[in-house]
């Protein structure tokens, strides 16, 4: 939760000096652009469960930061930032990577192909009372998100898929959403 004294105060550091970014002015404090940007990077660079500061932004060790400003429920503003960060790194347990992977198209052209894939058992199709028929194109998204157990090491492994069928208007149907997780034994 952000609170009108963080925007006010950073505006006055920048010096912004407009009235819709101060307490007194409005009923509802408004954020700057800028105040949105640095809030989600620092948010998501140094959580609590991370020890981290500035200092340790200057050297060595690749990270990415993806973070997301949502009001009232949906996403309004996602912000990715990447730099190089100075450390010793130890604390596995909590970092992570996500992966979106690129669409991957497939187009059913001939009733063959439309029989191969209705016979894969991963693929339940939510409308069966209406055929598919040649032409269609199927649009798999596939996201994975790792935790690391060690500097080598994934933790935990979760793959979701959600397949949508195209038709020839180009509308999107979603016709399967599933996930896998898999985790690493623990050793005794």
């Amino acid at each position: 939760m952000i609170s009108g004294q963080e925007v006010e105060m950073f505006c006055g550091v920048i010096g912004n000096q407009n009235k819709a970014y101060k307490l007194g002015h409005m009923s509802a404090i408004k954020a700057p652009m800028d105040f949105a940007i640095v809030t989600t990077i620092m948010r998501a660079i140094f959580p609590p469960a991370i020890d981290g500061g500035f200092l340790k932004l200057l050297h060595l060790k690749a990270v990415q930061v993806k973070g997301c400003i949502f009001h009232d429920g949906p996403t309004i503003i996602r912000v990715t930032s990447s730099f190089l960060y100075h450390s010793c790194f130890t604390n596995f347990k909590n970092t992570f990577g996500t992966v979106d992977e690129p669409d991957y198209v497939v187009k059913l052209l001939d009733d063959a192909a439309i029989g191969v894939v209705q016979l894969k058992e991963w693929l339940a199709w939510e409308a069966e009372s209406q055929p598919v028929k040649a032409g269609v194109t199927l649009v798999f998204h596939i996201c994975s998100q790792v935790t690391f157990k060690d500097k080598t090491s994934y933790h935990n492994v979760c793959t979701t898929r959600d397949v949508f069928l195209c038709d020839q208007l180009k509308c999107l149907k979603k016709v399967l959403n599933s996930m896998d997780s898999i985790e690493a034994p623990t050793m005794r």
